[in-house]
């Protein structure tokens, strides 16, 4: 079972769609 590197596929992908979504809430703030 990869369950590890499943999980950290996840949580890898969860970081960058929270900088790409943390960067437009910026730019809209502004």
């Amino acid at each position: 079972m990869a369950t590890m590197d499943n999980l950290k596929d996840a949580f890898a992908g969860e970081s960058q769609a929270n900088r790409k979504y943390l960067a437009f809430a910026k730019k809209a703030d502004a």
